[in-house]
């Protein structure tokens, strides 16, 4: 017999009953959690505004009114759209909004938006220099994102984890993490995410002393640029690429491909830009322009630039014979010397840091996610060893009521019969003694 042949009919339909009613409740439940807030359509055109019109869309959000932003997640949401559209203008976050975000998204369930949250909260970790904590945001963001979520949007943070993990030395994982951005890139058929995708990868081949892969990057990522209409991305693979035909001392194609497109560029990129002019014109021999190319180095260089541009006034002015210019430029080379070595220490002591942070974190998260599966499985077997003892003391219970209702009824059964045969012992004893007292008086 099994356990429900223990169990009479009306505890079975009550049985029955109770899983019907945890069931409704677990559906309704469910329901609540997946279902999705509908936001106001301003916000929405906000955001498919961000990646196109970042400017369009801080305007529009700008004007917002109020009454639109009347529900918290509207707010939420608002908050992280300021965030995102100041991120597509190249501004740094003012405060720590994101945290306050995240905080509420992550209880209040909306998967698209906190997926979003966690890549921001990525970006002001990486704006703070601790990268780390970035990574394990943009990890999050991916472990958020699913089939739906856009391909642009996971390229943006593979990429980013790519160029931490660059700046931490580690090539191996900084590779990887442009190889997935690119092939994003490449579903989408965006060129000009796909061009930058080339140019990151030949950076990691350069650092690793494959001029050959470096080069072949490059060259695709320069083809890639021309149909662009994005000038400055072309004009960044051109001086890669200068620089890569430098390192091979391929004097006259540097020299073709800077005098093509490299005479006038964006501020950004003209230290850079004038540091590969001076190497070129050097080999040239041309003294005439490193001399030009070197005094502007000296107004928008960096230390390291200007240390290469006082290196060659030295002995321009040697050259010349200029004593006294070569002196005043000798002690300028050694304090800029000192400035370089200064930021160098500084830079590897932030790397080893930051790399040891990180080292010390996956240790950690490693060993809490081993105590967590440890745990869960304990709280599982602990869990079923409970169920089933409870369902056995239930069973024994239920066995016994069986029982004894059983033993009760044949008592009632047996004590019914007994009275039975003493009626009938005593009918019978009354017709035996009339039977005598008959005889007697015959």
């Amino acid at each position: 017999m099994g356990i429900m042949s223990c169990f009479s009919r009306k505890q079975i339909v009550a049985l029955s009953f109770a899983a019907l009613a945890i069931a409704v409740i677990a559906i309704a439940a469910i329901s609540v959690c997946c279902s999705h807030h509908t936001y106001p359509r301003e916000l929405v055109v906000a955001d498919s505004l961000c990646e196109t019109n970042p400017d369009s869309a801080e305007a529009l959000l700008h004007r917002m009114p109020d009454s639109v932003l009347a529900a918290k997640p509207d707010r939420m949401y608002y908050d992280l759209l300021r965030i995102k559209a100041s991120n597509n203008l190249y501004e740094p976050q003012k405060d720590s909004t994101i945290f306050r975000i995240v905080d509420f998204f992550e209880r209040y369930g909306d998967k698209e938006r906190l997926c979003q949250a966690y890549y921001y909260q990525g970006k002001y970790y990486v704006q703070h220099n601790d990268a780390p904590q970035a990574l394990k945001c943009f990890q999050e963001a991916l472990d958020m994102s699913d089939d739906n979520t856009p391909l642009a949007f996971k390229s943006k943070i593979y990429s980013q984890s790519g160029t931490i993990f660059l700046d931490q030395n580690l090539f191996d994982e900084a590779l990887a993490m442009y190889r997935r951005s690119f092939q994003c890139d490449s579903i989408l058929g965006d060129t000009v995410n796909m061009a930058h995708g080339l140019r990151d990868m030949a950076q990691i081949y350069r650092h690793l002393e494959k001029n050959d892969s470096c080069g072949i990057l490059l060259n695709q990522a320069y083809t890639l640029s021309k149909g662009s209409d994005n000038i400055f991305l072309k004009r960044t693979i051109v001086l890669s690429l200068v620089s890569s035909y430098l390192a091979e001392d391929k004097v006259n194609e540097a020299y073709r491909l800077y005098s093509n497109n490299l005479m006038e560029v964006e501020e950004m990129i003209q230290s850079p830009t004038y540091a590969s002019a001076v190497m070129i014109y050097d080999k040239l021999g041309k003294s005439d322009s490193v001399y030009k190319y070197c005094n502007k180095i000296m107004s928008v260089g960096t230390p390291s630039a200007k240390q290469l541009a006082l290196e060659n006034l030295i002995d321009y002015y040697s050259v010349k014979g200029d004593l006294g210019k070569v002196r005043l430029l000798l002690k300028k080379y050694k304090d800029m010397s000192d400035t370089v070595r200064v930021m160098n220490t500084s830079e590897t002591v932030m790397q080893m840091h930051s790399l040891y942070n990180y080292n010390l974190r996956e240790r950690e998260n490693t060993r809490l996610k081993f105590e967590a599966k440890e745990k869960s499985f304990m709280f599982v077997l602990v869990a079923m060893a409970l169920g089933l003892l409870c369902a056995l003391m239930f069973y024994q219970r239920e066995r016994g009521k069986k029982n004894y209702m059983r033993i009760k009824f044949m008592h009632e059964h047996l004590e019914q019969l007994y009275k039975s045969s003493c009626r009938q012992y005593k009918v019978s004893l009354d017709l035996k003694e009339k039977e005598i007292a008959g005889l007697m008086k015959k």
